[in-house]
């Protein structure tokens, strides 16, 4: 069942994942996507926030009801700049205000998030 519905929803979740970070990027200064624009997962995304800490992302966006994560799948869990992230040329820095945001099949559109 999943495999015959797999390319609709890779088109649903890849124009959620465009709108969410279009949305962020044209809204929020100095936020930037890491990585190729394309090609790349259609249910991923990670964020640049410049001069602030992804923990501190984390934690309003789990008062709200939303999960995501910090840095890269690579370094889940730590505090340490991802090693990914600093190897295509991020400043440590910068690297701590990533956060990553996975989309998938139960993921839906909701109201206005302001923080």
């Amino acid at each position: 069942m999943a495999e015959a519905h797999l390319e609709d929803e890779n088109t649903r979740v890849r124009a959620l994942r465009d709108r969410l970070e279009n949305t962020i990027l044209s809204t929020i200064p100095n936020t930037i996507r890491t990585g190729a624009k394309e090609p790349r997962l259609p249910n991923t995304s990670n964020i640049a926030f410049e001069s602030v800490e992804a923990e501190a992302i984390l934690h309003q966006l789990d008062q709200l009801g939303i999960c995501v994560s910090s840095g890269s799948a690579c370094t889940t869990g730590s505090l340490d700049p991802s090693h990914v992230l600093t190897a295509m040329g991020m400043k440590p820095a910068r690297a701590r205000g990533c956060v990553r945001i996975s989309l998938g099949i139960t993921t839906r559109t909701k109201k206005s998030i302001t923080c």
